[in-house]
């Protein structure tokens, strides 16, 4: 008999029931590449930068600094013979403001622990790939909070139909009626991620009757628009929104939130107006809802503001003072409009004319960037690059170095002074302890165990007027 294509050894037989002739398949074994690709992306821009900053260790539950303005108005000219002016006196004021704190946890059980050996039963330990992703996930969210305004505001709902929230941006941010929330809100908000809900007073919403707390099951991108849903539990049917004492409405803000514990306790179990200082914030002429009251006299600080009014930045209302408020320099409401270097020298020129801003860097979305760039193409001058520290490489605008960040709200540019930004500290990150002994603690009845991280720290800026400027209501 001759030999065909069906006799002899023979490889890879399908079926459920392979010929005779492939028993070779048997004793071929699957070959394990020694790598560990991560597919999350940890671009952290904004965050490495101001990281860079000195940082400042306080304790306290205040946090204050006095800040001079204004110029003794004692002094003239004269005639001869003439009358020495009357005294008159500097003036000076007190910033306050507090450190956020930050928590996270991880959980094990036993079995997991043991069976996932390196020796060959798996690629990484558990326990490893968990407290090294943890750390890896406090930086991404810190990423994001440097791009917001304190409130803790990870969206706001726009609209709502049956299952479906779409949502809008922080209407805080300057210019957020005509910013684009694809492509930031998407990246905002995970599936898994439980969500709180609130009024700007702090009083809570409910997603339906009775829950108070939801995780995020879906996050789509719609055109422009971002929709979620959301179930009361994270592998439950989507909630349709409605009923409940105080149900979900337009304009609520939603924020991230720790424990399911009921409406009593939900506020200190959220992000709600605890979440550190950011650009959003720092860049805008008016007050902030970050949860910081107006200080008082003998630098003091008159305690939390919860109230539908944003008490002031810093402890100081915008209103009152020029220096306590940032250079925004926006559309007037007319829409938004291209992208032009000679706004951009508007930009640093106002910051630099307004209170001497060293702009040392200048940052936008990535949809922004390309504008610049494409603004850039007919002289083809985008071939001049700049390495800034930390190896992002970019273009320059007059001298200075502009980088992209997928956290940045979208339809602005940012003109940053980094010498006035500071991180205050009251605890860098670390392992919660018991009589400084790092511990896995185990859950009562059972093989499982968890362990704890937690932060104490703030941004502020020295003068906010002179931290640069913000350019809104652009095209892209």
């Amino acid at each position: 008999m001759a030999v065909t294509n069906s006799n002899g050894v023979v490889y890879g037989q399908s079926g459920t029931s392979p010929a005779a002739n492939s028993y070779y398949d048997h004793l071929l074994t699957n070959y394990f590449l020694q790598m560990l690709p991560d597919a999350r992306n940890n671009s952290n821009v904004l965050l490495s930068m101001i990281d860079k900053r000195p940082t400042t260790a306080v304790s306290g539950k205040y946090i204050v600094f006095p800040v001079r303005f204004g110029r003794s108005t004692g002094l003239n000219n004269v005639g001869y013979g003439g009358v020495i002016p009357d005294p008159g006196f500097q003036k000076a004021q007190t910033y306050s403001t507090m450190t956020r704190k930050g928590m996270a946890r991880i959980a094990l059980d036993g079995d997991t622990i043991r069976h996932g050996k390196t020796n060959g039963g798996a690629y990484a330990e558990a326990m490893q790939i968990e407290m090294e992703g943890i750390i890896d996930d406090i930086m991404i969210d810190r990423a994001r909070q440097v791009h917001n305004d304190g409130s803790g505001r990870l969206a706001e709902v726009k609209s709502i139909s049956g299952t479906e929230i779409t949502l809008k941006v922080n209407s805080s941010i300057e210019g957020a009626l005509t910013t684009r929330a694809a492509g930031t809100l998407d990246k905002y908000i995970e599936v898994g991620m439980r969500i709180a809900a609130f009024d700007n007073a702090s009083a809570p919403y409910t997603f339906a009757a009775g829950v108070y707390q939801a995780y995020v099951t879906e996050v789509t991108v719609s055109g422009a628009d971002v929709k979620i849903k959301v179930a009361s539990t994270p592998t439950g049917a989507a909630l349709t929104i409605t009923g409940g004492a105080v149900p979900l409405v337009t304009n609520a803000w939603l924020v991230r939130c720790s424990q399911a514990t009921g409406a009593a306790t939900l506020r200190a179990d959220s992000g709600y107006r605890t979440e550190m200082m950011g650009i959003g914030g720092v860049y805008s002429d008016t007050n902030v809802f970050d949860g910081v009251g107006l200080s008082g006299l003998q630098q003091t600080n008159a305690g939390e503001s919860l109230g539908a009014s944003a008490a002031g930045f810093q402890g100081l209302d915008a209103g009152a003072y020029d220096f306590n408020r940032g250079i925004v320099l926006d559309n007037g409401a007319a829409g938004n409009r291209p992208l032009t270097e000679e706004l951009m020298q508007q930009a640093i020129s106002d910051a630099e004319e307004i209170n001497n801003a060293n702009v040392e860097l200048i940052l936008s979305s990535f949809p922004t960037y390309n504008s610049y760039v494409k603004l850039l193409t007919p002289d083809k001058r985008y071939n001049n690059t700049l390495e800034l520290a930390g190896g992002h490489k970019t273009l320059t605008f007059n001298g200075i170095g502009w980088v992209k960040d997928r956290f940045c709200y979208q339809n602005r540019v940012y003109f940053l002074a980094l010498d006035q930004f500071h991180i205050l500290e009251t605890a860098p990150l670390q392992a919660l302890v018991g009589g400084d002994v790092t511990t896995w603690e185990r859950l009562d009845e059972y093989d499982k165990y968890w362990r704890g991280w937690t932060w104490e720290d703030n941004m502020i800026v020295e003068i906010r007027n002179r931290t640069g400027a913000v350019l809104t209501e652009l095209a892209s």
